[in-house]
């Protein structure tokens, strides 16, 4: 974590574990101190209240109040990891929010935006229309929410 900066999520993986923590208050501080942009841990953390405090998203599987020491030891900074299935690469982009977390391939990164920026525009005409008084069920076709052009729109859609 020394190294971490602003440019920096932290990712631990924790195999999922909810039975110990492997983030907390200190941590939190430290890092926050550093400029890492957040944490995203696949197992339970702890000092909730903290961390809220100081501001710093932590997204975790849990709480717990049982802290790491003597039951977890760090085994390696920097590396690729495990979390939930996804492989977490350094370069990668990591994403989270009160939905989820996502994990963008580092060599990725500018199809995914240009497909991300697709949906948006499409979610906001349709949030759009909705306000205008279209009705649900109209606004929300199936072809404009999968992103297929009205031109494109056959019998098959």
């Amino acid at each position: 974590m020394a190294d971490a900066n602003s440019s920096n999520v932290i990712v631990v993986a924790n195999d999922g574990r909810t039975d110990v923590s492997c983030w907390g208050g200190l941590l939190s501080l430290g890092a926050s101190l550093n400029g890492v942009r957040g944490v995203v841990a696949d197992g339970a953390c702890r000092d909730v209240h903290e961390t809220r405090e100081i501001g710093f998203p932590v997204f975790a599987k849990g709480r717990i109040p049982a802290t790491a020491r003597g039951r977890l030891q760090q085994r390696s900074t920097g590396e690729p990891v495990q979390l939930g299935g996804v492989t977490v690469t350094p370069g990668d982009l990591v994403l989270a929010d009160e939905t989820g977390v996502v994990v963008v391939p580092g060599s990725r990164l500018e199809e995914v935006l240009e497909h991300a920026q697709g949906v948006a525009a499409r979610e906001q005409a349709i949030a759009a229309e909705l306000r205008a008084g279209v009705a649900l069920h109209e606004a929300m076709r199936d072809a404009r929410l999968a992103g297929i052009p009205e031109s494109e729109i056959t019998e098959e859609h």
